[in-house]
């Protein structure tokens, strides 16, 4: 797990214009539902997340923390389904923690991915999982909360 930050904190430390805020909400209420990936792609990057250089894939209807876009990092070769979220904070507990997303993951439908997680990498997240803990690289996980399924091979 990353560790949290407490969130009245790394508001005060990262000073964001209002016309920056208000850009990035504009871009995630349209970003999900654009029909190119590469578009939203695009749309993502420019709302502060950090993507990796190539073959990523976001699906529709994806939704990306838009409080906290800059904490969120996914690598190379990920392939995020639709409908699915990672969230950056916590506003009850008042945390804000990275999410990363590291290479050739896969995350399956409708999965929810909680802050501080790390998903290693090829590791498989399966549709529907809530993700509150770290994914081992090269394995499957699923349910809720998502527990360990099984090792992936690592050749395929």
């Amino acid at each position: 797990m990353l560790k949290p930050m407490d969130m009245k904190e790394y508001k005060r430390k990262r000073r964001l214009r209002f016309s920056s805020r208000l850009f990035g909400k504009f871009l995630s209420l349209i970003t999900p539902q654009v029909l190119s990936y590469q578009l939203r792609n695009s749309c993502y990057k420019l709302m502060g997340v950090k993507l990796g250089r190539s073959e990523i894939y976001i699906g529709r209807d994806c939704l990306l923390d838009d409080e906290y876009p800059e904490l969120i990092t996914i690598e190379d070769g990920v392939c995020i389904s639709f409908r699915v979220t990672i969230v950056a904070h916590d506003a009850i507990r008042g945390i804000v923690a990275p999410v990363h997303i590291k290479r050739k993951a896969f995350l399956g439908a409708c999965s929810l991915i909680l802050p501080g997680v790390v998903i290693g990498e090829e590791a498989v997240v399966a549709a529907g999982s809530v993700v509150t803990k770290d994914v081992e690289p090269y394995t499957v996980v699923g349910g809720v909360p998502a527990v360990k399924i099984k090792d992936k091979d690592k050749l395929g």
